[in-house]
């Protein structure tokens, strides 16, 4: 028979009866996003287009929004 303490530990990934979070996926994402808007930044800078501009522009504030939104949510934790 295992205690209430030593099966809480063994259900834990780590055994130490912590759960961490790997920040592999956040900094996957940054990448992807750098890329993506990299990508955007040389099409828009070819084209010199109002409209390829805007999407820019718009692109990188939708993606810093997410960002800050994900890293708060990291912060404050689960509800």
């Amino acid at each position: 028979m295992r205690t209430v303490r030593q099966l809480r530990i063994m259900s834990t990934p780590n055994g130490f009866g912590q759960i961490e979070c790997s920040l592999a996926p956040f900094y996957g994402t940054i990448v992807f996003e750098l890329l993506g808007l990299a990508a955007l930044a040389v099409w828009a800078w070819r084209s010199r287009t109002v409209i390829i501009a805007l999407c820019y522009l718009f692109a990188i504030l939708g993606m810093a929004s997410i960002t800050l939104y994900r890293l708060h949510s990291a912060m404050t934790g689960p509800w």
